[in-house]
């Protein structure tokens, strides 16, 4: 729990009361490698820390899987669209291996933000910093050629090249795992 309220306490303050509501509503999950936390059409209703694990967020395309991302431990998951506006998630997230989560219900989340406004400034904070994020790599990601794209990867999550699966890494490049493996070797 003290991870949680670590990453909260690096976007604001954080008071007692604060504290002890998140450590109240948060739940402890375990979930083995392999194993769905959301299917697509599934409505998402939580929001998950990371204590431990892998995650890979993912679509279908043509009856292909696109991978979005992979997230690992001191990170937060969801569908967002569809844990925002409670409906049904147009992807998928499964953990790459044994993982260990602490789970944040969209009610708990409305119920903290609405009675702690320091709740509802990390939620705002956090979320500026991932369209940040996402902007910067769709910008990087569609003028870059591959090698450049795969030392910004590798700058921006160097556990995602040193533990996921090489055609996951290749998915979310937007190239082959084949090319991915020349580029590694090169």
């Amino acid at each position: 729990m003290n991870d949680v309220i670590k990453l909260i306490k690096k976007y604001t303050p954080l008071s007692y009361e604060a504290e002890q509501a998140v450590a109240e509503a948060m739940s402890p999950q375990k979930i083995e490698r392999g194993e769905y936390l959301l299917r697509e059409g599934e409505r998402c209703s939580d929001l998950w820390f990371i204590r431990s694990g892998m995650l890979r967020s993912y679509y279908l395309s043509d009856g292909k899987e696109v991978t979005k991302w992979i997230h690992f431990e001191g990170e937060i998951i969801t569908a967002l669209m569809s844990f925002f506006r409670q409906t049904p998630s147009s992807h998928y997230i499964t953990t790459c291996e044994d993982t260990e989560l602490l789970a944040l219900s969209y009610t708990d989340r409305e119920l903290l933000t609405d009675k702690f406004p320091e709740i509802e400034r990390f939620g705002r904070l956090i979320m500026e910093e991932q369209v940040c994020m996402l902007d910067e790599m769709n910008k990087r990601f569609n003028l870059l050629p591959a090698k450049e794209k795969y030392d910004t990867l590798r700058a921006i999550s160097p556990k995602m090249v040193q533990r996921a699966q090489l055609k996951h890494i290749a998915s979310i490049m937007g190239i082959t795992p084949e090319t991915l493996s020349r580029i590694r070797k090169g």
